[in-house]
């Protein structure tokens, strides 16, 4: 499971500093190319296509044990407006890390295991795409790694991830149309974004004291806070002459949700709480981002809660949050998490998951993958696709990682 949850976890395991890189103080101008900004307004939605993976079989702990048990074999999904697509999956772990779609051609990247998991031979695991359901390992002869992120633009197909050998550590790869055009050793790039003839790039550089977050700009490198070590950058979006980004910061008691907008740092929390923002996009001039926090201090209760709630931020303030199952079960022990958020035609959707923690009836432990359009009742905000195999009554270990939303 850990390996197929890269997208949220790699940010923190960055193990080592390159220093030959151009960097940019982060109170130099950031400089996109204009363009002409997005009419929402005569768009409407086609198809909504979620990657994620699904765990396929559950085991029961020993009697003696104090875990409930656990899952196996994490299997790679695409699902269409809620429908499992056909998609070959590894025998033994795989998962979709984002999802994206040309003309008639829906693609998938992610991670593919080729033999059973092992920690010390690493490169079993592959950076994979998957076209119309068939996959291809992108990496070089003698190396793993996964991918993160899938930008079309016109005919170019650019995948931004990560490459290994057995026991070197992590670099940062971009291949276009399936051949490397960016590779940094100690390197984790978390979004990428064409606009006309720019590359941009969010990521995070080095180890310890020495790590920056980043945002790459054909080929020039700028640290995106002014304590860069500090900033960990994880979503990225490009208006105008605007660039947005959004992560999380550490610092404080526990870390920060962040928006940072052309250098300009935003907390969107306190420090009070644990938490981080994972998508950032801009509808109408406003700036949305989603997350997640842990949830807030129980009254007499001197710790801090174990388990998070999903956020959409507003221009900087708390909008919305949203638990997928009800409160009273186990006392609301659950997670959830917004991983991407877009307006079509001024409506919010949204792609995420919610962990429970227990089910009383079966005492299984329930994750499900969906996504949600605001809308409903004062009650019931959201309008929910779930993709979970039996949603609410059983185990799922299912998860959403991301969307892309056809139009018309």
């Amino acid at each position: 499971m850990k390996k197929i949850n890269i997208i949220i976890t790699a940010l923190l395991i960055i193990t080592a500093l390159n220093a030959c890189k151009k960097n940019v103080d982060a109170d130099q101008p950031i400089t996109p190319t204009p363009i002409p900004n997005p009419n929402p307004t005569t768009e409407i939605v086609k198809d909504i296509y979620v990657g994620g993976f699904e765990n396929e079989t559950w085991t029961n702990a020993p009697a003696n044990s104090p875990f409930l048990g656990s899952y196996a074999k994490a299997n790679a999904r695409v699902w269409k407006n809620g429908v499992q697509m056909p998609l070959t999956g590894s025998p033994f772990s795989s998962g979709v890390n984002d999802v994206a779609v040309l003309g008639n051609d829906v693609y998938a990247v992610g991670t593919f295991d080729t033999a059973a998991y092992n920690p010390l031979n690493q490169i079993m695991v592959k950076p994979t795409i998957w076209k119309n359901g068939v996959p291809t390992f992108l990496s070089a002869p003698g190396k793993g790694g996964g991918c993160r992120r899938i930008e079309i633009s016109g005919n170019d197909i650019y995948v931004a991830g990560y490459e290994y050998g057995i026991s070197s550590t992590g670099t940062g790869i971009v291949w276009k149309n399936g051949v490397v055009i960016y590779s940094e050793p100690n390197t984790s790039i978390n979004d990428i974004k064409v606009v006309g003839n720019d590359l941009y790039m969010v990521l995070r550089q080095g180890i310890g004291s020495g790590a920056a977050g980043s945002l790459w700009k054909n080929g020039v490198y700028t640290n995106i806070s002014s304590t860069p070590n500090t900033a960990y950058p994880t979503g990225l979006a490009v208006v105008g002459t605007d660039v947005y980004i959004c992560g999380f910061k550490s610092g404080g008691q526990f870390f920060k949700a962040m928006l940072w907008k052309n250098g300009v740092e935003t907390e969107l929390t306190n420090g009070d709480v644990e938490a981080a923002a994972y998508a950032v996009t801009v509808n109408n001039g406003a700036v949305y981002v989603a997350g997640r926090r842990k949830k807030n201090l129980i009254p007499g209760n001197p710790n801090n809660p174990l388990l998070y709630t999903g956020v959409v931020w507003k221009n900087g303030n708390e909008l919305s949050t949203y638990n997928y199952y009800p409160t009273g079960v186990i006392d609301g022990m659950e997670n959830t998490g917004w991983l991407g958020i877009e307006f079509v035609a001024g409506t919010e959707y949204l792609v995420g998951f919610s962990d429970r923690t227990l089910n009383i009836a079966t005492g299984y432990y329930i994750s499900t993958a969906f996504t949600s359009r605001a809308g409903g009742t004062a009650n019931f905000p959201f309008t929910l696709t779930n993709m979970a195999v039996t949603a609410g009554t059983q185990y799922g270990g299912v998860k959403a990682n991301s969307m892309f939303i056809t139009k018309q």
